[in-house]
């Protein structure tokens, strides 16, 4: 899913917010970050298969040095660029 640019600006306003300290990166030194245009996705290892529905996905900003590549993610939910979708009452997340 690409990231819009309203999204885009609230990731960099969060990071700015909760980024605490030099902005540096831990490995190389550097200070200069990409924050990715698409948002991807987490899924449980399921050594070479692949899981369809029923399990937990983390949907994921990528934010890359661009010096060394060292990669940070960040749960895009948390960033408030992704949303939860509301459970409808009497739903159960649960499958029998």
């Amino acid at each position: 899913m690409k990231l819009k640019e309203s999204d885009r600006a609230k990731v960099q306003d969060w990071l700015n917010k909760h980024w605490m300290g030099q902005k540096h990166c831990p490995i190389c030194g550097n200070n200069n970050w990409t924050i990715s245009d698409t948002i991807y996705e987490f899924r449980p290892f399921l050594r070479g298969g692949i899981a369809v529905g029923g399990g937990a996905v983390i949907p994921t900003v990528v934010v890359t040095c661009n010096y060394c590549g060292n990669t940070l993610f960040f749960n895009a939910i948390k960033l408030d660029v992704v949303k939860v979708p509301k459970q409808k009452e009497g739903e159960d997340n649960a499958k029998s």
